[in-house]
């Protein structure tokens, strides 16, 4: 990897800038679409902690003091002030991380702003919460409020990378096509991540590879491909004659390139290679155990996969972020690629690996060693950054927004559908059902009424749900389908709560309108009734 200073544009403000701070904070105070391209390698919702031996090499006395005293310069003291500023304090030098999730993770403001704004994104993590846990949801609201503030920052010819496993990536797909858009899916990347095929799976195919999710924000994201270089042995096989220019080429005849029965000269100069597809599995992408760039950090991934990533979504003076920047392998990756960069991690033993990675590829940070062989620096191999220095930001300098959030999207709107074996649409079995109940909500009685008292014949302020819920086998058929009114079906909410189970409750907690639930629509007569409007509609 070389860098040319000559291709890179100092526009950005933030460039070469590394929070140490929750990076929604950091994300919320970015202006609207001022970023090319989000390269980032999240928290995998694995639910355990990742430990290792330490920080290769171990944590030296003096970058220990380095970090404790850029703490004490953002007036963090100590681990309760870092919890309190929402940020780790560092360890004494062992690498490791939480990767574990629970509801009271999600912060209250966050979720309420997903209900609001984001029903269709909060739908989906309440269904998670279903079919999965507690734990899962939590993690995807963690990423939800993080994944909409990306596309908000990214500019319209931005993309993102987002990096995942088979723990949470098909989860992961879901959410990124609620929040950016399945239309703008662009690839699901494989990458192989180990070389061998030793595993002590007994029960399953050994896991050799994560996942890569490639979204533009827009259409018009931009992407150029890459090409594979032709090998060597592939160009003495086919390229075997040289011109008078020294120009090597292999003969061609066919209808594509001239008239049938002549030959034509394909130059190797002119051929790109292979377009690279999604599936990389490259040795050169793999970071083996002895590998120099090894930090210690137990899910490192490489600099040449941020290469390959930064090289195909931007151009050389484009503002690069990673929001989730423990490793630095972004940072390196975007700085001798001729980008401008942001980065943000939650731990001040961020800044200690940002200077140890860019020392390893030759790069000196705020005037710091390289790792560089004598030779090397007598040839002038490596470049240094004291004209350039990389600036260390907390919690509390926070760049300043000097705009507004643009206008939530418009809500999803899912084309009401025929259920399967169902002759009825949900608008319809709603109005029938209260028809048949008197228009009476069947949780606790609730009514639209005039002035006078009367009852209006309207469908508003009711919604249809189930009186048996499918998680425990019901069906979407009328005969299992009630009217409730909004706000005891807000109370349901995604619980495993039968109708019946939930008249009991509303009318313990005194919230029925009528006097008892004896004074509700009977359920077996509203059942029967279904039975008949559906035979009804089934006979013509």
């Amino acid at each position: 990897m070389t860098f040319n200073t000559d291709t890179l544009r100092t526009g950005h403000s933030l460039n070469r800038h590394l929070f140490i701070a929750d990076n929604i904070h950091l994300l919320q105070a970015l202006d609207n679409d001022t970023i090319d391209l989000v390269v980032t390698d999240p928290p995998f919702g694995k639910g355990r902690t990742f430990t290792s031996d330490g920080l290769k090499p171990a944590l030296t006395t003096e970058e220990r003091q380095e970090e404790t005293e850029q703490m004490a310069a953002w007036g963090i003291q100590n681990q309760e002030e870092a919890r309190e500023a929402g940020v780790e304090w560092p360890s004494n030098g062992e690498a490791s991380y939480d990767d574990i999730w629970s509801w009271q993770d999600v912060h209250e403001k966050f979720a309420v702003r997903l209900e609001v704004a984001y029903p269709t994104v909060a739908g989906l993590i309440n269904t998670v919460r279903s079919v999965h846990s507690d734990g899962h949801a939590a993690y995807l609201s963690y990423m939800a409020v993080r994944l909409i503030e990306i596309k908000r920052v990214l500019k319209t010819t931005g993309s993102i990378y987002l990096h995942c496993d088979n723990t949470a990536g098909h989860y992961l797909k879901l959410l990124m096509d609620a929040v950016f858009g399945r239309e703008n899916f662009r690839n699901e990347i494989a990458w192989r991540k180990y070389g061998g095929r030793k595993s002590n799976a007994k029960r399953k195919y050994p896991t050799q590879q994560d996942t890569i999710l490639f979204y533009g924000k827009t259409a018009d994201a931009y992407f150029s491909p890459i090409y594979e270089p032709i090998s060597e042995q592939e160009i003495e096989r086919k390229y075997k004659h040289v011109d008078e220019k020294g120009r090597r080429y292999r003969l061609a005849w066919g209808r594509q390139y001239q008239t049938k029965g002549v030959q034509r000269k394909i130059y190797l100069d002119d051929q790109p290679g292979a377009m690279i597809g999604s599936l990389w599995s490259e040795r050169g992408l793999q970071l083996n155990t002895s590998a120099t760039e090894r930090t210690g950090y137990p899910t490192q991934k490489p600099v040449s996969l941020a290469e390959r990533m930064i090289q195909a979504s931007s151009n050389p003076g484009d503002v690069v972020l990673d929001p989730f920047a423990g490793c630095a392998y972004v940072p390196v990756a975007a700085e001798g690629l001729g980008r401008q960069w942001i980065a943000c991690d939650i731990s001040v033993r961020a800044m200690t690996v940002v200077k140890r990675q860019f020392s390893k590829f030759r790069y000196s940070v705020d005037g710091g060693p390289v790792i560089v062989k004598q030779k090397e620096i007598d040839q002038g191999i490596f470049t240094a950054l004291a004209d350039a220095q990389v600036s260390i930001c907390g919690p509390n300098q926070l760049p300043d927004r000097s705009d507004e959030d643009p206008a939530p999207p418009p809500p999803l709107v899912l084309e009401e559908p025929d259920y399967d074996g169902q002759l009825f649409k949900r608008k319809e079995m709603l109005e029938l059902l209260l028809r048949e109940s008197g228009w009476m909500a069947w949780c606790c009685g609730f009514a639209v009424r005039r002035p006078d008292g009367s009852i209006m014949e309207t469908t508003g302020n009711f919604e249809l749900d189930h009186i048996d819920p499918k998680t425990v086998g019901g069906a979407d058929y009328i005969v299992n389908r009630a009217p409730l009114c909004k706000q005891c079906n807000t109370k349901k909410g995604a619980r495993t709560i039968t109708l019946r189970q939930l008249r009991d409750e509303i009318a313990a907690e005194g919230l029925l309108v009528v006097d008892s639930v004896d004074d509700l629509p009977d359920l077996q007569k509203m059942q029967q009734a279904a039975v008949r409007l559906f035979s009804q509609r089934q006979s013509g």
